[in-house]
């Protein structure tokens, strides 16, 4: 049990929030709920009513920093992370007095890896849209807005504490930039994964079960000078998002929204424009910047995509020597920093995988051989797949490279290629393993080792179970914080 105070903040009269539902007495209530909840003690609740989120003067917020910093109180619980700031980077300083981050306390939080399963209605327009046909887009967003409406609800029911709008609107992960930025066309000509090549039965396979139309092959490519012009792409999402969490009674302990990363963006959208591919994602960067800005302003975590760490290995690099492999991550993470200027750490998260689809995966590079640069991201969470049968004991390499005290880890215990529920025991296994590992249960954050719906028409795992999965992800890391903090 936790000593903590909590802190409440309206910035507008009648005793109302922009945010609509934060009353002082629904603040109140959550936090006191959230404490009994979790078996911390409520000591002492302080109030700073119609005061801003970008204001510096916040006296009752400092008297309890001020209680922190005299041992009095372990830490500060609030309504939603933006009662500290409406746009955290103003109040960053006083969050680092105090080192408030997304971290578990008491109890592991859950969160996923972003991406979830479209409607078919909406995996219908989708699809219409990428082959070129005209979609009314007033009945676009009414869809899209049905649909993150519907994964918000089934995450907040299946326990999920850091839920997003599980990319609804958009047909990938990581090409749908393209439509918000000029410059890409045409069809990208991207190697094949190592895995295809080398064992071309498992290829043939793959293809007949899984690929409903090669939607991964049909990628567009740089063709001119990349530029993010308009932001209403983003705009449009965000303020999707923003609304479906609003008219929520239930609210997640924080909400993220994916964004890709540089490297990703040349990974699958190759250059047919640039003279080195140095000088493209070095063009990417300070544009796709842009969104990573508008997306932390509105108050959510930012997740950028970083697959092509491990995977640029087993796609364009793989007869290169591992060094010239190793410099590309270089390059790319220097780029991702470049993009990230500005933006405080701990509200950024990293994802890294070796790629979402079921294969043997002999060539995938050794996490120990990327960790030390991977800390060199100037992100507060790394997203990392421990789910899988092939990553799985990787998790010991956190020994070997402690994490640093800065930041956490959302350890991928749900392997989202298969269709197998896991058991909530051994989703607690893991957890308590990486607790060991890392050395601190405060920095483990349980999550699926990728998205369940990277692309629009790409879903491995059944609708009906991705909800079990996450609900067994809950269940499990309640298993593993009552053995971690009894």
């Amino acid at each position: 049990m936790a000593l903590l105070g909590g802190y409440v903040r309206v910035s507008s009269k009648g005793d109302r929030d922009p945010d609509r539902w934060l009353t002082v007495p629904q603040q109140r209530e959550a936090i006191e709920r959230w404490c009994r909840d979790h078996g911390h003690r409520l000591v002492d609740v302080r109030q700073d009513i119609y005061v801003s989120g970008a204001s510096a003067d916040r006296p009752n917020l400092e008297q309890l920093v001020e209680q922190i910093e005299a041992g009095n109180l372990a830490g500060i619980a609030v309504a939603k992370l933006d009662r500290f700031s409406r746009w955290l980077p103003h109040g960053v300083n006083t969050l680092r007095q105090t080192e408030v981050r997304m971290r578990s306390d008491g109890r592991i939080l859950t969160t996923h890896t972003g991406s979830l399963p479209r409607t078919p209605d909406l995996g219908a327009m989708i699809d219409a849209r990428e082959r070129g046909a005209e979609v009314d887009s007033t009945a676009f967003r009414r869809v899209a807005e049905a649909a993150v409406d519907r994964v918000v609800v089934k995450q907040l029911e299946a326990g999920i504490d850091v839920g997003s709008d599980g990319e609804q609107p958009r047909a990938s992960y990581c090409t749908y930039a393209a439509d918000r930025m000029r410059g890409f066309g045409g069809e990208s000509h991207r190697a094949p994964l190592s895995d295809f090549v080398d064992y071309p039965e498992f290829a043939a396979h793959y293809a007949k079960r899984f690929m409903s139309d090669d939607a991964m092959a049909r990628q567009p490519a740089a063709i001119g000078d990349v530029v993010y012009e308009d932001l209403a792409g983003v705009d449009e999402e965000l303020d999707i998002f923003k609304s479906v969490l609003e008219r929520q009674q239930k609210q997640f302990a924080d909400a993220f929204m994916t964004a890709s990363s540089p490297g990703v963006m040349v990974l699958m959208m190759r250059n047919q424009h640039y003279p080195t591919e140095g000088d493209y994602i070095a063009a990417l960067a300070p544009e796709i910047a842009k969104e990573y800005q508008r997306i932390v302003e509105r108050d959510l975590i930012l997740q950028v995509d970083c697959p092509d760490l491990p995977a640029e290995r087993i796609t364009n690099y793989v007869d290169v020597p591992f060094n010239e492999y190793l410099g590309i991550v270089e390059r790319n993470i220097g780029e991702l920093n470049r993009s990230l200027e500005g933006i405080p750490p701990e509200r950024v998260r990293m994802h890294c995988c070796w790629g979402n689809y079921a294969g043997p995966h002999t060539r995938d590079p050794a996490l120990r051989d990327l960790m030390s640069r991977l800390y060199e991201a100037n992100v507060g969470t790394l997203v990392l797949p421990f789910g899988n049968p092939r990553h799985e004991h990787e998790i010991d390499v956190f020994r070997e490279f402690p994490l640093p005290d800065d930041m956490a880890v959302v350890v991928g215990v749900i392997d989202v290629t298969t269709n197998w529920v896991e058991h909530p025991k051994l989703i607690a296994k893991r957890l308590v393993t990486a607790a060991e590992a890392i050395g601190d249960p405060t920095r483990v954050i349980a999550g699926t080792d990728c998205g369940f719906g990277t692309f629009w028409d790409y879903a491995l795992v059944a609708d009906e179970v991705v909800w079990l999965k996450l609900k067994a992800l809950r269940e499990g890391a309640d298993l593993a914080s009552e053995q971690l903090w009894r």
